[in-house]
């Protein structure tokens, strides 16, 4: 059923008066104009008045059947495109991360050579400070006290002239690594082989991640110091005994680059 009921009344008339033409060609008379095929014994030349009916009944089919199809096309090119559905894409697997993972595992900005300290709290006393400055704490004081607590512990000084100095304090907001060189050696760090210490490598936590951010990234910087790949063999030192107040030993080529 077509919702636009005018066009189809001109086509009704058009067959209606094609059938009403054709009884007149026809010479067709009906005596009772009312009533429809109960008269048909009346009329005269009867077939041929119901021939002229079912013409006319067929040229309005057939108008009728064109202007739907009209109309269907019509009605189909003015809709809108219904919207492709996005795509889409696969979640990836929640991963919680600490801050430290966030970003790089050392950034550019935190790395200084060509130092020069007089002694290890000079040395942490600068790292303490480049920390607010870097954004990652907002007290110098805090974090400072808090790598000359861990040092009280224990020292973090390692051998071949390395350190891992440890913060872990609220005054730290973002988990970051700071690392400084004094190709002179800096002394008054307690090491494992007496040597004094060219490189730092700092480790900042936020007092709320003092266990996982804490081991992941002591974890990152083992990784990153045991890569024999880029050690020749006769740079790698034999392991010394642990020592229980002490950290495992690292090792690195680091301290042949500027």
């Amino acid at each position: 059923m077509t919702k636009n009921i005018w066009p189809v009344m001109p086509i009704m008339m058009l067959g209606s008066s094609i059938a009403s033409i054709l009884t007149i060609m026809f010479n067709v008379h009906d005596p009772a104009p009312h009533g429809g095929f109960l008269v048909l014994p009346v009329v005269e030349n009867g077939p041929l008045w119901v021939l002229a009916i079912l013409i006319g009944a067929v040229v309005g089919g057939i108008l009728f059947v064109a202007f739907k199809k009209y109309d269907f096309e019509k009605s189909q090119k003015a809709a809108p495109a219904a919207p492709a559905k996005p795509v889409e894409a696969p979640k990836a697997a929640a991963v919680e991360a600490p801050k430290a993972e966030a970003a790089d595992f050392v950034k550019v900005e935190n790395v200084f050579v060509a130092e020069n300290f007089a002694s290890r709290d000079e040395a942490l006393n600068f790292v303490s400070n480049q920390a607010v400055k870097a954004g990652v704490a907002d007290d110098a004081d805090a974090v400072m006290n808090a790598f000359l607590a861990r040092e009280a512990e224990g020292s973090t000084g390692m051998m071949e002239g390395f350190a891992i100095p440890h913060a872990k304090s609220d005054a730290i907001t973002d988990a970051a690594v700071i690392v400084v060189k004094d190709d002179s050696g800096v002394t008054g760090w307690d090491t494992m082989d007496g040597a004094p210490v060219n490189v730092a490598i700092a480790l900042l936590i936020p007092g709320a991640q003092a266990g996982t951010t804490h081991l992941k990234i002591l974890s990152k910087v083992a990784e990153a110091l045991m890569d024999e790949a880029s050690v020749p063999p006769s740079r790698v030192p034999p392991t010394p005994p642990r020592s229980p107040r002490r950290s495992t030993p690292v090792w690195s080529n680091l301290a042949s680059r500027e």
